[in-house]
């Protein structure tokens, strides 16, 4: 009985061990990277009680809870709060325990600040009124809460909430007419609130306490008198004064500025700041010392100031330059530490405008930076990168026929000596081993053999451009465009990015461009730039407004143009040298009015000035607002028009590149939600099919390629997530094999429509692509637990039979089952958890079989897919030497026979 109990387990156990799916250790990180990141800093928590532990944590816009080490920059540990709403991080202690209120006082949570780790959590009793402006207060000393809630030009109200005792106060109504939703407010400490008017010659005081009225103190009864032209009157807080009845605060102009003290009921001018740009404070030695920054050009000046004494410490002061251009200095804050002779110095955290965090040494030497814009990404492209020096001389050699043939060969000598030094470059680093700036120096960043080696090209929402070598993931070069603000799709902020000229074209360069809005005046902006080296080609504001942009078919010089269409339905082409008169009759464009659900078709007509006009052709009024529109990949490849069946006919594809998908949301009578989807031909406005989904949700993921549409939902009645499969075919016969006709279209398609369960919430999904779309399709849904899965198309295709015939088991389709499945070993990412995913994008390589992708969100991902595996890559451990054995064997065995059949047939020819 053991022998046949041993026998089971070790069957059992080598059973599992043929399921199992894992990388190995030194497969980790050989084709795939992360980066993780917080987000742009609203708070930090810097208590000079613990300044030598040398961190500090910080709260984000992304409602982020992290500490960095602040030697290196790195991440210690990060707690991710709710997305959305309910976890923006309203307020957050700036010393003693680590409190954090979030959600308008939804939560309020206590945190180990050494692990991160949550010690409590507790809400504050009554909620705000929704149109209210909320203001939080945190007093560790007192255990409280302080909430000033206002209604903009009615009332304020004050409420105190002790989170230890579990009591709330709560004060009468305070009348604030003055107040609006511009006024700048400030907790000068837990004790006292203030505000400017909007005039900028009142400030207003209210003491927490008494809660009885704001007092108002004009500043020119404090001796102080403004500039008319100044635009900005801002008060600042001053930390780490405890439970002091005379607090301090400072009231910010833009170049200068003011330290008031508050002495009840009234404020008292300490001193004038001049000189001064930002202003912060810290505890050093017990005294509370106030630093000001002054900004001219990319040098930065830092002063201090005893505050009681108001004497200056020179010994604290500082000077430092920057050489990028990061646009302006949002804030600053001090890190104090004690150095080995136990003397007293400082790091300055600097936060800027494209939500770049540098760490700079009293001394002036960058200690560390982090780029928190990547945690933002709106725009993406994946470009092929330059030819080598190698490359380009022979390219240089055959694109010259008119030059003589001494030239020739004077260029063929040079190549070749490119191509010895090339070789003896590449075998010294060998001898060496050092790979550490493979893709970051010049010469080695171009083109390989393969086409894995590219350039990730990102825009930022604050308006940073990135290039990023995809296969270390270090930044090649970066560039911050002031005033860059996106469109917006929704919620949704949006950059169209266009690549007007690749890397293919030499000597040409690749250009790529960039439409945004002006930050300020709201008007339309482009940007246009080289993408391997970031150098800024054009950037101008346009003297209209952009409502739709595509590009132009065509190209003049390699450089395909950009059609802008404008408020006024006038189309404007970049650049302005391309030639438009010959696309007025090839060319289309249409809009989409998310608001009224509106999509309109134009045609383009030229006037009498020879000035392109959008004349409406077609539009479709829906019944709901738009949710989404989304089309096809412009330069797609489809490698197969039909599918052979399994009795050897051919089902042919819908394939229309002008087919696009519109999704609408709406409320029934009964206010039960439905989703309706529509695929439109935009060039005729042709509803090519319509469904409806009832009890159905945002939000909506849409995938559209090749003759099919797959969208995810959220269903509201069975409350779980399902995805919709949709394929178009034309039939057993095919209409037109060379070419597709939107004015000439096929009869109306085919339709296989067939909806799944997915187990799981849907962040966002793309498909694979490769270069000629030989290889199977699979799509990459993005899960809320980090995960990027890696689902193939055949479990989507909505032929899936219930009952499978042996037609159907010679074509390989599987058998229909509703729920689809999340295969561990699909995770792209293993244990590389991706949280926050915003995008993924799928980009093709030199080889068929490998798709790159790229997911941006909170963390950055790169990796490689393989959906129909590696058909035309060795194995890694493919055996090279035993392979040229062989073929040396065979070679000498062939010779060898060649020799003896030629003696055999001279030895029969003199029988």
């Amino acid at each position: 009985m053991d022998f046949i109990r041993n026998t089971i387990f070790f069957i059992t156990f080598f059973i599992q061990l043929s399921f199992i799916f894992c990388l190995f250790d030194d497969q980790v990180g050989k084709f795939d990277w992360r980066q993780q990141y917080i987000g742009k800093i609203k708070y930090s928590y810097i208590d000079p009680s613990i300044g030598g532990s040398q961190k500090f944590v910080v709260a984000t816009e992304e409602n982020v809870l992290s500490c960095l080490s602040t030697r290196t920059g790195s991440i210690i540990w990060r707690q991710i709060l709710e997305a959305g709403e309910n976890g923006v991080i309203d307020a957050m202690s700036e010393d003693g325990d680590l409190i954090t209120v979030s959600g308008k006082g939804q939560f309020i949570r206590s945190w180990d600040p050494n692990t991160g780790i949550l010690l409590w959590e507790t809400s504050f009793p009554n909620a705000a009124q929704n149109e209210a402006l909320l203001h939080f207060a945190i007093s560790t000393h007192n255990k409280e809460i302080i909430r000033i809630e206002t209604l903009p030009e009615k009332h304020t109200r004050v409420s105190v909430y002790s989170f230890t005792r579990a009591s709330l106060k709560t004060s009468d109504v305070i009348p604030t007419p003055w107040y609006n939703k511009n006024t700048n407010c400030s907790f000068i400490s837990p004790g006292y609130f203030a505000c400017i008017e909007s005039s900028k010659k009142v400030l207003q005081l209210l003491s927490v306490k008494d809660s009885g009225a704001f007092i108002p103190v004009t500043l020119q009864s404090l001796g102080i008198e403004l500039d008319k032209n100044i635009r900005e009157v801002n008060v600042v807080s001053l930390p780490y004064q405890g439970l002091s009845e005379k607090p301090v605060m400072a009231l910010q102009m833009e170049d200068s500025g003011m330290l008031l003290q508050i002495y009840p009921p009234g404020i008292k001018l300490m001193k004038i700041l001049t000189n001064m740009n930002e202003v912060s404070s810290t505890l050093i030695e017990d005294k509370l010392v106030l630093f000001t920054l002054y900004r001219s050009g990319n040098s930065y000046q830092i002063n201090a100031l005893d505050v009681e004494s108001k004497s200056a410490l020179d010994y604290l002061s500082g000077t430092f330059t920057l050489s990028e251009n990061r646009g302006d200095l949002d804030s600053f804050f001090i890190l104090p530490y004690t150095k080995k002779d136990h003397g007293v110095s400082y790091k300055v955290m600097l936060l800027f405008e494209d939500y770049s965090v540098l760490v700079i040494h009293q001394q002036g030497r960058l200690v560390w930076s982090r780029e928190e814009a990547l945690s933002n990404i709106v725009a993406t492209e994946v470009l092929d990168l330059p030819l080598s020096d190698t490359d380009a001389s022979i390219e240089q050699e055959f694109g010259q026929p008119d030059v003589g043939t001494i030239t020739k060969f004077l260029i063929r000598l040079k190549s070749q000596v490119y191509q010895v030094q090339n070789v003896l470059l590449q075998a010294l680093i060998g001898m060496k081993g050092d790979n550490s700036n493979v893709g970051t120096n010049k010469r080695t960043l171009t083109r390989d053999t393969f086409g894995l080696h590219k350039i990730i090209v990102v825009i930022s929402k604050p308006g940073k451009i990135f290039g990023i070598d995809n296969l270390s993931g270090l930044i090649v070069w970066s560039h911050f465009e002031k005033d860059f603000s996106p469109f917006y799709k929704g919620d949704n902020p949006h950059y169209p990015l266009f690549v007007q000229r690749t890397t293919a074209h030499f000597p040409y360069p690749p250009v790529c461009t960039a439409l945004a809005r002006h930050r300020d005046t709201k008007h339309s902006r482009i940007y246009s730039f080289n993408p391997i080296n970031g150098a800024t080609l054009e950037s101008k504001v346009l003297p209209f407004d952009v409502v739709q942009v595509m590009t132009v078919g065509s190209l003049d010089h390699y450089l395909r143009g950009i059609f802008l269409l404008d408020s006024s339905l006038k189309v404007h082409v970049y650049p302005e040298s391309h030639d438009i008169s010959r696309h007025k009759d090839s060319h289309y464009m249409f809009t989409a009015q998310s608001g009224t659900g509106s999509l309109t078709g134009y045609s383009l007509a030229a006037d009498e000035n020879n000035q392109l006009n959008a004349v409406e052709v077609w539009k479709i009024d829906l019944p709901q607002p738009i949710v989404q529109v989304v089309t096809k990949r412009p330069f797609e490849h489809v490698h197969s028009q039909g599918r052979v069946m399994g009795d050897r006919s051919v089902l042919y594809k819908y394939l229309n590149p002008n087919l696009a998908a519109v999704f609408t949301e709406g409320s029934d009578t009964i206010q039960k939600t439905f989703c309706n989807i529509y695929l439109v031909d935009v060039i005729t406005g042709l509803i090519v099919y319509s469904a409806s989904h009832k009890r159905c949700r945002s939000p909506i993921h849409v995938v559209h390629s090749e003759n099919w549409v797959i969208y995810s939902f959220y269903n509201d009645k069975s409350r779980r997530v399902e995805v919709s499969s949709i394929e178009l075919f034309e039939g057993k016969y095919q209409s037109n094999t060379t070419a597709f006709s939107s004015f000439a279209p096929p009869p109306l398609p085919v339709i296989e429509h067939q909806t799944f369960i997915f187990p799981s919430n849907v962040i966002t999904m793309t498909d694979t692509v490769t270069e000629r779309g030989m290889t199977n399709k699979h799509l990459l849904i993005a899960l809320p637990s980090g995960g990027i899965l890696e689902l193939p198309k055949t479990f989507l295709d909505p032929r899936r039979p219930i009952t499978p015939l042996a037609e159907h088991r010679e074509e390989g389709l599987i058998p229909y089952i509703p729920e689809l499945p999340i295969m561990s070993e699909g995770i792209l990412n293993y244990n590389q958890s991706v949280l926050r995913v915003k995008g993924i994008v799928t980009a093709p390589s030199g080889l068929e079989s490998t798709c790159l992708v790229f997911v941006h969100g909170l963390d950055l991902f790169y990796t490689r897919a393989t959906p129909s595996k590696t058909f035309d890559i060795l194995k890694d451990d493919f055996d090279h030497y035993l392979i040229s054995v062989v073929l040396l064997g065979l070679l000498a065995l062939s010779y060898t026979t060649k020799r003896l059949a030629t003696r055999k047939t001279l030895r029969a020819a003199w029988k």
